[in-house]
């Protein structure tokens, strides 16, 4: 994915063509068009993802058919080299579906940018805001699928035995085990058996809506210093390093796609180069944590 700030989009504005593609869960009871209406960065469309689904299904939110997709994107006034900048307002980082969908009809994935912290940021930033529809002029879209970025119900099953591939449930974890009824009617609660839990809240800053940067540090040596960890943090983080994540671990890429995962204990002192690149996932609790962290620079001869 790439992910864009909102300086660069500001930049790129007048050449991007660019969707707003929120939509919310029925118990908010908000009304992603309605907000389009009020107001949306400049120059971008609604992409409904509720109508722009797959229609002959019970089941929500299914991908369209390609001839209908394409119909889609040529109703928006999209072309296949197109540049497009896509974001929402959304809690659920919808645009991240409307990401994938453009990716699995076959849109170059190098012109295919998601906005880091949506609307939200923009208009914390103070950047421009217009209201009302945009004028669209027809397109002709052509999708080629990629059938290999989407699995069916016989490839899970197998995979339950065969653990040939990872399943990530990106619910809350309270969804995951079961502990509150699906928002939806009629879905049973839980997981499907021996998937892994990581809740894509978690991936995000909920103060700017930005997603966890990877990032590295400026010096030689960096490190943290664990003063205080809660105990009930501690304690969640003793499953598999997974469900780790979602309480405020180090998580560390080196070779490239390799990675390690760090669990915070009181008491821990860890070192580590400064170019090693890592993210920092949040803490969850109510209960104050203390850490401190620092970059060490070779003194100059």
């Amino acid at each position: 994915m790439s992910l864009v700030t909102t300086d660069w989009v500001l930049e790129n504005l007048n050449r991007l063509k660019i969707i707003d593609a929120s939509w919310h869960m029925p118990a908010q009871k908000r009304n992603p068009t309605e907000e389009y209406q009020k107001g949306h960065i400049p120059n971008s469309i609604f992409f409904d993802l509720d109508e722009n689904s797959e229609k002959d299904t019970d089941l929500p939110h299914m991908l369209p058919k390609q001839k209908t997709w394409e119909k889609i994107m040529s109703s928006l006034g999209i072309n296949n080299n197109d540049d497009i900048l896509i974001y929402d307002n959304s809690d659920l980082k919808s645009s991240c579906r409307c990401w994938f969908s453009l990716l699995y009809f076959g849109h170059d994935e190098k012109k295919i940018h998601v906005l880091d912290g949506g609307l939200k940021k923009w208009i914390f930033e103070n950047k421009p805001i217009t209201k009302g529809t945009t004028e669209i002029i027809e397109g002709n879209y052509a999708a080629n699928k990629k059938e290999n970025l989407v699995v069916s119900l016989d490839q899970i099953k197998k995979n339950i035995l065969s653990k040939s591939f990872n399943i990530i449930d990106a619910r809350s974890l309270e969804r995951f085990e079961g502990k509150v009824s699906e928002p939806r009617k009629g879905l049973r609660s839980g997981h499907i058996k021996n998937s892994l839990c990581i809740p894509f809240n978690q991936c995000i800053d909920q103060k700017t809506g930005e997603f966890n940067p990877i990032h590295e540090h400026s010096g030689d040596i960096s490190g943290i210093i664990y003063l205080d960890i809660p105990e009930e943090i501690n304690h969640e983080n003793d499953g598999d390093q997974y469900q780790a994540m979602r309480s405020g671990c180090l998580e560390f890429v080196y070779d490239n796609s390799k990675t390690m995962v760090i669990t915070p204990k009181t008491g821990m002192i860890f070192l580590f180069p400064s170019e090693l690149k890592h993210c920092v996932y949040p803490f969850k609790s109510d209960v104050e944590r203390i850490s401190m962290s620092f970059n060490l620079h070779k003194k100059s001869e």
